[in-house]
Order: structure tokens, then C-alpha cells, then sequence
């Protein structure tokens, strides 16, 4: 399968974009909220300025998975928002690395730079997936 054919993959099984979407959250997390508070010294990026990224990729995880496990017949607005709040968490992310007063190490940059590039392919996957018309889908 194409990187093209897989907004129409998604729309077929949004579950599965939820899954994915919700899978990367608790990556996220995880790496954020224990990796990288562990590490601080490591990466740079001072423990206060974790703590509510990673509350918030764990509140994107439990908004995607829920939308995983009850399968909303009106899924595209869930994935619709679910996007936004990938794009106001990259934003939100930018800006502490860019405003922040704190040296990030060349680990802490490659790691950054890595999650945003991610979020960048989830939400436009995530967008192009909502923006298939309802009848190339006629199971959902």
C-alpha cells in the first residue's frame, strides 16, 4: 500500500487511525512524562515544561482510544478534532522550544524535532482521511 492509499484505508477503518492516533499518545507519554523527566539533564528540557505535555498526550490518548473502542458513526468530526489538538500541541510544543530559556542538548533537538515531524504526518493523514467524501465510504 501507498502512503496515498492510506487516508482511503483509514476512512474505510477509522478505528484504526484512532488506534494509531492513541498508540503514539501513549508513546508520547511515556517518553515525555518518564524518559525524558528521568533524563532531564540528558535532553535539557526542564522538568516543568514536561509535565503538561505529557498530561496532555495522555488526554489525547484516552480521547482517541475511546473513540477507538465506541466507534462513532459520525467518526470524520472526532478525527477533525482530534487533529486540531495534534496541531494546538505542536504549536504549543514550538513555542516553549522556541521561547523556552532552557538549552536544549543535540538529544533533546533530535527528539523535538522528531515528535513534530511525526504530529505533522498524523494530522495530515489525520485531515486528508476526515476529508474523504462520505460516499467513497458507504460502511461508516
Amino acid at each position: 500500500m501507498t502512503i496515498q492509499k492510506l487516508p482511503h484505508a483509514f476512512a474505510q477503518e477509522p478505528r484504526k487511525l484512532f488506534l494509531l492516533d492513541g498508540i503514539g499518545a501513549i508513546i508520547s507519554a511515556l517518553f515525555l512524562g518518564v524518559v525524558l523527566y528521568q533524563f532531564e539533564t540528558f535532553f535539557g528540557m526542564p522538568r516543568p515544561a514536561l509535565v503538561p505535555l505529557a498530561g496532555a498526550a495522555v488526554g489525547f490518548a484516552i480521547f482517541s482510544l475511546t473513540c477507538a473502542a465506541l466507534q462513532p458513526k459520525n467518526w470524520r468530526i472526532f478525527v477533525r478534532l482530534i487533529a486540531s489538538f495534534n496541531f494546538i500541541y505542536a504549536v504549543v510544543t514550538f513555542v516553549i522550544l522556541i521561547r523556552g530559556n532552557h538549552p536544549l542538548t543535540p538529544f533533546g533537538i533530535v527528539y523535538f524535532v522528531n515528535e513534530l515531524i511525526i504530529l505533522a504526518a498524523i494530522i495530515t493523514l489525520e485531515l486528508k482521511t476526515a476529508a474523504i467524501p462520505q460516499t467513497e465510504n458507504p460502511t461508516r
